[in-house]
């Protein structure tokens, strides 16, 4: 499974160009997510109340470890950084600064995907199926993995013919 959703993640974004826009696009997109689950609060009967950010980030790390614990535990630390910071920096309560935070990282982070796949000459992958926009912070963790020579016989099975 987990193959196959890297395979056709990666049919998207060939390019060494893409990816670096991706790189960068990807985390804005996703930090500007978190600033506004911070602003939704859920509560667990017997538990307390928490920012809904907490919940997401332990939902998809969880996911991903499934698909690869490594890379899985990798993205969750990354996705927990990036919810440290807005929780810290911008808190739960909306706000005139944190709204405009959250709309220039999210429009700056589209800017870059759109760039990465103008230059890429591929619609994004979730032009095709929305569910692979959960695959994009994962992908980026096997790409920088591949980069450091790590995950090699996975890089092995994503270049093998299908």
């Amino acid at each position: 499974m987990f193959l196959k959703q890297l395979s056709t993640y990666q049919q998207y974004h060939q390019k060494f160009f893409t990816k670096i826009t991706h790189l960068i696009g990807v985390p804005l997109i996703v930090f500007s997510l978190m600033i506004v689950f911070n602003w939704v609060g859920i509560t667990i009967h017997g538990v307390g109340s928490a920012p809904l950010t907490w919940l997401v980030i332990v939902f998809l790390t969880a996911y991903y470890c499934l698909l690869d614990w490594q890379l899985g535990l990798i993205t969750g630390l990354a996705l927990l950084g990036l919810a440290m910071i807005s929780f810290f920096w911008l808190g739960i309560i909306p706000s005139h600064h944190s709204f405009y935070v959250f709309l220039i990282c999210f429009i700056v982070g589209w800017i870059f995907q759109i760039i990465g796949h103008l230059v890429e000459g591929k619609r994004p992958a979730l032009t095709d199926n929305i569910w692979q926009i959960f695959t994009a912070p994962i992908f980026l963790a096997v790409e920088i993995a591949f980069w450091c020579g790590l995950k090699q016989k996975l890089k092995w099975k994503l270049q093998e013919p299908a």
